[in-house]
């Protein structure tokens, strides 16, 4: 599909460069921008279906969420929420960096995206848990929460409770394989109205410091 998507692509840019009339020229632009769009979504699709076998890395925790921290908030505008982070005694995680990273990069932004620009509070916090072995890195949020509905199926590929056309529904899903590949998994907890907490379990650790 992506080599029609391509011819597609390519003749709609030359097309928007002869065009004159800003009308046309807006609708050849459009048909480029879209095509574009509906390439990422195939390879979106390609990736998830396949996903590239994870490399892991010994890394601390910390970083791990700096990075995805970072990268979420130029996803969606943290405005004047409150966010929180702190970390207890934990070890370093042997995990491959860039998919866990993109896992947490989902679940902060969810997070973002279910709290008011003004009044949101998000906490994330790392700790050590002795019983699984495991590090859990808990992103919690005082947003809208989930019906016991969309939270069963918070997970399935293609599931979103939002407007039609707004998300394509995998951002769980992929975080969940991502997680997964590494090790580890994710817990989900939510109420209405009384916001949802995720803990994402990286990875049994690799040795304590």
């Amino acid at each position: 599909m992506n080599n029609p998507l391509a011819v597609i692509s390519g003749r709609s840019q030359l097309l928007a460069q002869q065009l004159t009339d800003p009308k046309h020229k807006a609708a050849a632009h459009l048909i480029h921008e879209q095509s574009h769009r509906l390439s990422s979504i195939i390879t979106e699709l390609m990736d998830f279906a396949k996903p590239v076998p994870p490399k892991p890395i010994e890394i601390e925790p910390a970083e791990l969420i700096d990075r995805a921290l970072h990268e979420a908030k130029t996803h969606t505008d943290p405005a004047d929420r409150t966010i929180e982070v702190t970390f207890g005694d934990v070890p370093t995680v042997r995990v491959d960096r860039d998919q866990v990273c993109g896992a947490l990069v989902e679940v902060i932004d969810n997070a973002l995206q279910a709290t008011d620009a003004k009044s949101g509070v998000i906490t994330i916090h790392g700790a050590y848990d002795p019983y699984s072995q495991q590090v859990v890195l808990t992103v919690a949020d005082n947003g809208q929460g989930m019906e016991e509905q969309t939270l069963r199926r918070a997970f399935d590929p293609f599931f979103s409770a939002k407007q039609a056309g707004r998300r394509r529904g995998m951002g769980l899903s992929k975080a969940l394989r991502w997680v997964e590949a590494s090790g580890g998994s994710i817990r989900l907890e939510s109420r209405p109205t009384r916001g949802t907490r995720a803990s994402p379990c990286p990875a049994t650790h690799r040795s304590r410091r």
